[in-house]
C-alpha cells in the first residue's frame, strides 16, 4: 500500500529570520481530513500512524522526518507532532502524508529527533509522563505527588507550593557551556521559587527573583551573593512563558519570549556534579514553584538568537508559523480504452491523450 493523500506546511513571513539548521518544529493543528475513515476523514489507523511528515524534495515528498508524537485525536482530526526538519527559512516546505492503510505501527523516532539533546520532558496527555524523550533515559522522580495539568503544548507538570512538590533527576554533569528552557506559568508569587534547579551557588537556577512581589524571573550560573543572577520583568502571573537561560564561556543569557532580555559576564568553570531538579531546589530543600511547568530541555551550547525567536514563534502559535495547503490525492487512476464491436470489425473509443492500440 501507500499514502493516499498529501499536503504541505509552509513556513509564513515573519516567523523566521534567515536560515536555520536544523529545526525542531512543532505541527499542531485540527483539520477534517486528519479524522480516521471511519470518522470522515482520510486517516487509516486509529492511532493516526499513517498521519506522517516528510522533507520537501523538489516540490513533492522526500525522506520522513525524525517525529514524536505529542496526542492524536481519531474523532476530531487534531494532531501535535514535533519534526527535526534539516534546514529551514521562510517559504520552506514540509508535507504531511496520510492514508496508508498497510502502516501497523508508529513512526515515530524521537531519539533521533532529539539527538542534540541532553535531556526533554514532554509531561504526557492524560497522564503525568516523566521520561525523557532523548535517548539518554533520564527520567525523572515524582516527589510528593506532582500532578498532570493543562500544558501550552499538550500536558503540563503541575505544582504544589504548600505540598513541597518538585520532580527530580539523577542527572547531574558537569556542564561547560549549556542552556535550559521551558514553558511555565506561574499561579501565585513566592521569592526564589524555581523553575530548574542545579544548586544555585555552585551550579544554575532558573525561577523567580527574591521579591515576592513582582513578576521578575531569571536566573545564575555560579553566583553566591545577592542577587544571585540575572532577572527580567513581564513574566505576568497567569499566562504562560518561555525562558531559556544560556551559557557560553563567560557570557550569561536570558532570554523570554523568544528575546534576549539581559546579560551578565559570569564564570567559566563547569557546573558542580549535582543533580537537576524542576519545581523546587535541587534535594527537595525548598523554593518551591506554584503553577504549571512543561516542555523542559537541556542542551550542551547555545542557540543563535534568530533560534530563540523562531522556536517562541513556532511554540506559542503553529498554526501562524505554518500555513497548511489544499489536499492533493495520490489515488492512482487507470483509464482503460473501451472498444464497442460495429460488424465484423472493432471500433475503439480511446480516451483523449490516449494512443489507439495496432489492431
Amino acid at each position: 500500500m501507500a499514502y493516499t493523500y498529501r499536503r504541505t506546511e509552509t513556513v509564513q513571513s515573519g516567523q523566521i529570520t534567515g536560515a536555520l539548521a536544523p529545526f525542531h518544529a512543532l505541527f499542531s493543528r485540527t483539520h477534517n481530513d486528519f479524522r480516521t475513515v471511519g470518522n470522515g476523514g482520510h486517516v487509516q489507523h486509529a492511532n493516526g500512524y499513517d498521519l506522517n511528515l516528510f522533507e520537501n524534495n523538489l516540490g513533492v515528498p522526500g525522506t520522513m522526518l525524525k517525529m514524536e508524537t505529542e496526542s492524536y485525536n481519531a474523532a476530531t482530526g487534531a494532531v501535535s507532532k514535533w519534526g527535526r526538519v534539516p534546514s529551514i527559512a521562510v517559504s520552506s516546505v514540509v508535507w504531511w502524508q496520510y492514508g496508508d492503510s498497510g502502516i501497523s505501527s508508529s513512526q515515530d523516532d524521537a531519539a533521533s529527533l532529539w539527538s542534540e539533546f541532553q535531556a526533554v520532558y514532554h509531561f504526557g496527555n492524560g497522564a503525568l509522563a516523566l521520561t525523557d524523550s532523548t535517548s539518554n533515559g533520564r527520567n525523572l522522580t515524582n516527589n510528593n505527588t506532582v500532578t498532570l495539568g493543562t500544558g501550552q503544548i499538550g500536558g503540563a507538570a503541575s505544582f504544589a507550593r504548600a505540598s513541597s512538590q518538585y520532580l527530580s533527576s539523577s542527572y547531574g554533569p558537569a556542564l561547560g557551556d549549556f542552556q535550559v528552557s521551558c514553558w511555565f506559568k506561574s499561579t501565585s508569587k513566592a521569592a526564589v521559587e524555581r523553575l530548574v534547579d542545579k544548586q544555585y551557588d555552585t551550579g544554575m537556577w532558573m525561577g523567580r527573583d527574591a521579591a515576592s512581589t513582582d513578576h521578575k524571573f531569571g536566573g545564575g550560573v555560579r553566583e553566591a551573593s545577592d542577587p544571585y543572577g540575572i532577572f527580567n520583568t513581564g513574566f505576568t502571573d497567569g499566562s504562560w512563558h518561555l525562558i531559556s537561560s544560556v551559557r557560553s564561556g563567560t557570557t550569561h543569557k536570558l532570554y523570554r519570549a523568544g528575546v534576549l532580555r539581559t546579560s551578565n559576564t559570569v564564570g567559566s568553570t563547569n557546573l558542580d556534579t549535582s543533580t537537576f531538579a524542576i519545581g523546587g531546589e535541587t534535594g527537595g530543600v525548598g523554593s518551591y514553584f506554584n503553577g504549571l511547568i512543561d516542555e523542559v530541555r537541556i542542551s550542551l551550547g547555545g542557540w543563535s538568537d534568530g533560534q530563540h525567536e523562531a522556536d517562541f514563534n513556532n511554540q506559542s502559535s503553529p498554526t501562524t508559523f505554518w500555513g497548511l495547503g489544499a489536499e492533493i490525492s495520490q489515488v492512482l487512476q487507470l483509464v482503460v480504452p473501451v472498444y464497442q464491436m460495429v460488424g465484423r470489425g472493432a471500433v475503439f473509443v480511446v480516451p483523449s491523450g490516449m494512443t489507439p492500440p495496432n489492431c
